[in-house]
């Protein structure tokens, strides 16, 4: 049943019925004259249409989109002009054709006219602010609890025991051999604790800090494979001054780890950001046998937060193509 109030189709039949209704039992309150009496309120209705399905764009694209108060208030005074006239154009030309035999006119003035299309316009701007309200603070309850099972997931597999373990194993293992390089893992291991302890438990972070992350996060990752392995990772651009949901980023670099061949591995990296625009692409290789594209929870979590953080803001593809796995992900960030 909630589904079904929810529904737009639903709301929109509830509200025009009600209306007819309404305007009926007005327009018939000295006497009932049957069909002319149903006529009359269908041909009243057909202004009003315009009002509502023209204020509801105004509203969406000066009110909701672009905050442009000036603008709206320019539109829909034209609007009730436009719907004032359209009634005048309805009973002295339409009427005719629509209902022929009837012999409709408007008998009342221009003030009474405009008083309905006004009256419409502001119910109208109140219901549809009012379910934008209702369908933000929907989003946000969503988004809070997408947040929340991302960092239960952080916190379960991104970072895991396992990876712990054996970067430090890995650490352990050429700190004899080579201090410079052993100090330097140290380092990025504890960048990468730091931030995300820290710094993830924010809403948006620095997308700088972000691609640090994934840096380092590679760097240690490499170091359980064998030195000669083809990973590469390439980042262009100026990401100073801008944010980003933390951590919405690492299910295509991971993947790139957990879906390679273990016994070649070849990964690659790229990371670009123009004009407020974040690309990353990832390309590894993969086990002949493997026959899907590689996806799993992290992907699907990775999809649902994309939706709910950048909705309309991202592009998202992956593919396999001669045994790689391919993905490319654009937010945009403005």
């Amino acid at each position: 049943m909630k589904k079904i109030l929810n529904h737009t189709f639903f709301q929109q039949l509830l509200f025009w019925s009600l209306s007819f209704f309404i305007l009926h039992r007005l327009f018939t309150r000295e006497g009932d004259n049957g069909l002319t009496d149903i006529y009359f309120t269908i041909l009243f209705h057909l202004p009003l249409l315009l009002i509502v399905y023209g204020n509801y764009y105004l509203v969406r694209q000066f009110f909701i989109k672009t905050r442009k108060l000036g603008f709206y208030l320019l539109g829909i005074i034209f609007l009730i002009g436009l719907a004032v006239s359209f009634h005048y154009l309805t009973f002295n030309i339409l009427a005719d054709w629509i209902f022929p035999g009837y012999y409709f006119v408007s008998f009342y003035e221009i003030r009474v006219i405009a008083e309905f299309v006004m009256s419409y316009a502001i119910i109208s701007t109140l219901l549809f602010l009012s379910k934008n309200w209702f369908a933000l603070k929907e989003k946000q309850l969503a988004l809070e609890k997408e947040n929340h099972q991302v960092k239960l997931a952080s916190l379960k597999a991104q970072i895991n025991p396992h990876f712990l373990f054996n970067s430090l194993n890995n650490i352990y293992g050429i700190t004899a051999k080579e201090n410079k390089a052993s100090r330097a893992y140290i380092l990025k291991l504890s960048a990468a604790f730091r931030y995300m302890i820290y710094d993830t438990s924010e809403e948006l972070v620095p997308l700088e800090k972000e691609i640090i992350y994934i840096e380092n996060y590679m760097a240690l990752e490499k170091l359980r494979m064998d030195e000669n392995a083809a990973v590469s990772f390439q980042s262009d651009g100026d990401f100073s001054g801008y944010l980003i949901a933390p951590l919405i980023l690492l299910p295509l670099v991971e993947n790139c780890f957990k879906h390679c061949d273990k016994n070649e591995p070849k990964i690659d990296v790229q990371i670009s950001f123009k004009k407020s625009v974040l690309t990353i692409q990832t390309n590894n290789n993969q086990v002949k046998e493997a026959s899907e594209i590689a996806g799993g929870l992290g992907i699907q979590n990775l999809k649902n937060r994309l939706e709910l953080i950048y909705p309309k803001k991202y592009q998202f593809n992956q593919k396999i193509v001669e045994g790689f796995y391919k993905s490319s992900l654009e937010i945009r960030l403005d």
